[in-house]
Formats: structure tokens, sequence, C-alpha cells
């Protein structure tokens, strides 16, 4: 027989569970909402939200690529192509070429800013035109993959300054 405390207890232990799942659920999505507005402003209608897990998912297919770290290791993939870049600017122009070498105009692709945050989902010719603002918060890596599997992949070190990509490796992409 429960008691009116044993109750009591019960509701605070499952209101306090709700609480951390929407603070959890609320982190997760941090780097998205802020980067939402900015994109709409600019004239971006069609995005969406993936949670980490989804993300994690789309990213399973590539764990058989080398790798180091936070990145995959270039030198080790076949038909891989790396540009250094020293400015913002030279970001962009090199991820917009890396997104027109790897997915066509109406493909949707997953931007993976870290595998424990939501990813954010545009279209192709979207992300060529607002590059540089998909950009503006990255403080690592950067991956850019299609919904699509197997398609291609384009990676983004913030830290190392070079945009990398490979169209359908011979291994890891489905």
């Amino acid at each position: 027989m429960t008691t009116a405390d044993d109750r009591a207890r019960q509701q605070l232990m499952s209101r306090r569970a709700h609480l951390q799942a929407r603070l959890r659920r609320a982190d997760e999505s941090r780097r998205f909402r802020a980067l939402a507005p900015v994109l709409r402003e600019h004239g971006v209608r069609r995005l969406s939200r993936l949670p980490p897990a989804r993300a994690r998912a789309l990213l399973m297919p590539l764990a058989d690529l080398p790798a180091r770290d936070e990145r995959f290791w270039w030198p080790d993939i076949g038909a891989g192509t790396c540009v250094a870049w020293d400015s913002v600017k030279a970001c962009g122009d090199a991820l917009r070429r890396a997104l027109q070498a790897c997915f066509a105009p109406g493909d949707r692709l997953a931007f993976v800013f870290h595998t424990a945050e939501s990813c954010l989902v545009i279209g192709c010719a979207e992300a060529v035109r607002v590059a540089d603002l998909l950009l503006r918060d990255g403080d690592e890596t950067l991956w850019v993959i299609g919904l699509r599997p197997g398609a291609a992949l384009v990676e983004v070190s913030f830290i190392d300054h070079e945009v990398c990509w490979v169209v359908a490796p011979a291994h890891g992409l489905g």
C-alpha cells in the first residue's frame, strides 16, 4: 500500500525526470536554435533538426573510414580532396566547392556539428548559398553528409583550417 508521501515522492521524481529530459533536449538543440533564425532571415525556408541519435546513425556508415582523434585521416582516404583555408571567406568558398562537388542541388544534407548535438538539415542549393552562415559558430569539426546514404562526406576542421571531401569513397559509405 502506498502512502501519500510515497505518491508525492513518485510525482516529484517523475517531474524531475521530465525536467532533466527537457533540459537535455534544450542543450542538444542549442546550436540549431541559434542558427535557425539567422538562416530564416537569409531566406532559408526549409530546414529541420535531427536529434543526436539520428545524427550518430547517419555517421555510422563512416565508422570504417580511417580516423584520428575527432577527424577522419584524409591521407588514407582514397580520392579525398583537402583544401587549406586561412580566412572565414576562404573556408566558405572551400565549403561551397565541396558541396557542389559532392551533392546534387536537390539533395538534403545533414550538418553535424557534434555527435552529442542535434544536427541541421537543409537542401544543398541553400547550403551553398548560405555557407558562410553555417560556419559562423564552428568550434572543432563539422561533418556534412547526405540524407541519401552512400553519396559523399565533407569535413570542415576549424582547428586544422581544412575543408576535406570525398565522393562515394571505396569503403565506409554504404
